[in-house]
């Protein structure tokens, strides 16, 4: 079985399949449909995280079990995202068909030296490059791995990671 979790908490069960499924922020929050402010960040990260596979599911897409999943989730080889409900999901964006994309390990484990948030590597994934060249602003850096540019998005991971770690120092 397939387990769709919004960030609302609610949870729906489906038929098997190895379709990825985005969660999606349901229901109210404080009595305010919608509208409150937290809903609306919710809303704009589930947009720029897109679709997310379960355990399961990837592990179909994948041809690996779930104990396989969880050890490449463990050694950064895939991005696991736990859920406010501690559900494991596993966005669709770092898939290529069905491989990894190249490099990605590698920039998880950049990201990961400027602190353990799987949440902000995604953001930072999926988000538009700001800083990148002219001719690439558009692209993020999941785009640009995809490209085959991993030595430039490994460079750009470490940089963001010391940037976060002098943050989380106090360093400016």
């Amino acid at each position: 079985m397939t387990r769709e979790v919004d960030q609302g908490g609610s949870e729906e069960i489906a038929e098997a399949s190895s379709e990825p499924f985005t969660a999606s922020v349901r229901g109210h929050v404080d009595g305010h449909p919608m509208s409150h402010p937290q809903m609306g960040l919710r809303s704009r990260v589930s947009r720029l995280i897109g679709r997310c596979h379960t355990e399961d599911s990837l592990g179909d897409i994948l041809h690996l079990t779930s104990e396989q999943i969880a050890a490449a989730a463990d050694d950064l080889r895939l991005l696991r995202l736990v859920t406010s409900e501690g559900v494991h999901v596993f966005p669709a964006f770092q898939l290529d068909g069905d491989a990894i994309i190249p490099g990605l390990p590698d920039v998880l484990r950049a990201l990961r030296t400027g602190g353990d948030a799987p949440w902000v590597w995604s953001l930072w994934l999926t988000a538009r490059n700001p800083h990148g060249p002219v001719t690439r602003l558009a692209d993020s850096y999941i785009d640009r791995l995809r490209d085959g540019e991993v030595d430039e998005v490994v460079r750009e991971a470490r940089r963001a990671a010391a940037s976060w770690a002098a943050y989380r120092r106090g360093a400016r």
